[in-house]
Order: C-alpha cells, then structure tokens, then sequence
C-alpha cells in the first residue's frame, strides 16, 4: 500500500534546516519526511551514492490531512496543515522522535484549507497567513495569539517580512499585495493591486498573486508574474516577463 501511494504523492512544502544540512518535505498525507543533504552535497561524478542516502532517513505523520505549508528557524520545523499550525523541534526529528511542541487552531477550524507561514526568529514570532483570508501573529515562546490581521477577501497565498521585522507583506486570490504593521493588528498600510496596471494585467491567468518577495534592504518588492514596486512610494515600475530584462 506505502508503494502505491507513493505514485499520488504530491510535496506542498520544503524547509531547509539553518545548518543547512536537512531538508524537511511536507506532502498530500499529512507527512513529513526528513532527508540528510550532506551526502548531496559531497556528491560528485565519481562517487556513487548508495540507494538509502536517496530516501529519507526519517518520516513522521504530523498532521491528518495535507500540509501546505512549513517554516523552519533554528530550532523549530514549523507545519500548516487544515486548521492548524503545529511546531516540532529540529533536535527530536533528528533524533527519529516525534514530539509537538505546541499546536494552534485556527478558530474557523477545517473552513481553513490552506496556509503560508513565515517567522521573525530572533523574536520568536510566527505570521500565518490562512484560506480565511485572515493573518495570524503567534507569540511561539509564550505559546499564544497576539493578534489578526484582516483586510483581504480571499485565501492569502504568500508573505514576507522586512528585515527589520516591523512590514509583513502578504498576497491573495483577490489580487491585492498588502502593507501591514507588522507590529500590531489592524488594517493594512498600504493595498497594492498590480492586476490594474496594464502592463502587469494578465486575464488569461487571473488577478491572484502567488508569491511576493522583499530585497534585503526593503526597498524593492517583487509580486506575481513578476511587477516590481520601489517600496518608498510603492510605484508600480515595470513587469517582468522574461528573466533576461533583469539584466
């Protein structure tokens, strides 16, 4: 039965560990399978890899139903699953034992069908956003809620953080980039809606924004199928549409 499943197995999500040396990958079943890369990574042409170092050295079932999304800082390996976000420690599953740190529900319950985490690690902050269209700051060291982000009006499909933890940027089915405070509740800063522009509208494919992405410096923003805005004013700039005009 585990080798007919493995031809329907669809990874929503992978998360590399901050040494760099593991790979979670999350899938349709609920799992999470743990891959050692150092062996990956010391491959070469001449060296043959023996067929154990190609399989996961550890796989664990973390939630019931699929998980779409995971986030990893240095200690923890952190799962979306349906109505629920469940923290893991690096240290246990590198040790093959499963033990949850601390699961958070979602209030709406299994009406959530989808979720994109990120995380400020030095402050142990956690931002979900989720298919109720709301975002969720989680406070993993004291274990609680500090508060929701609403605005959008359809499932948020991604989000990043400015590197100095105070922007959460985030995009939806709706087809609005959101601005927030990352800081506080509320409403959003700023509502970008890159669809309007027309050298950025593609109705063949929708509105939706599937990803969106901060430089380090935060003064650029890329969303979609790809416009990039200054974030000083947040001015539309120019679409990309093909990678070489980026050079």
């Amino acid at each position: 039965m585990n080798k007919l499943k493995q031809h329907y197995t669809t990874v929503y999500a992978v998360a590399y560990s901050s040494c760099g040396s593991y790979l979670a990958a999350a899938n349709n079943y609920g799992s999470i399978a743990i891959f050692k890369l150092s062996p990956l990574l010391e491959y070469d042409e001449n060296t043959q890899l023996e067929a154990s170092q190609k399989y996961p050295f550890y796989s664990f079932s973390a939630h019931s139903g699929p998980i779409f999304s995971l986030a990893s800082t240095k200690q923890l390996i952190i799962s979306g699953g349906v109505g629920e976000l469940t923290l893991w420690k690096w240290s246990d599953v590198k040790r093959k034992e499963k033990k949850p740190v601390w699961t958070f529900f979602i209030p709406q319950g299994e009406s959530l069908t989808k979720s994109e985490i990120n995380s400020i690690e030095n402050e142990g902050i956690i931002y979900a956003g989720c298919g109720d269209n709301k975002i969720y700051c989680l406070d993993i060291i004291k274990q609680t809620l500090l508060f929701v982000l609403e605005g959008h009006t359809d499932y948020i499909h991604c989000l990043d953080l400015g590197s100095s933890s105070q922007e959460c940027i985030s995009g939806s089915e709706d087809g609005t980039v959101r601005i927030w405070d990352g800081r506080k509740g509320g409403t959003a800063i700023h509502v970008l809606e890159p669809h309007k522009h027309q050298m950025a509208s593609r109705p063949e494919f929708g509105k939706w924004i599937k990803c969106v992405a901060l430089d380090s410096s935060d003064d650029w923003m890329v969303c979609g199928e790809v416009p990039i805005y200054a974030c000083g004013t947040f001015d539309f700039l120019h679409p990309v549409r093909n990678l070489q005009n980026l050079k």
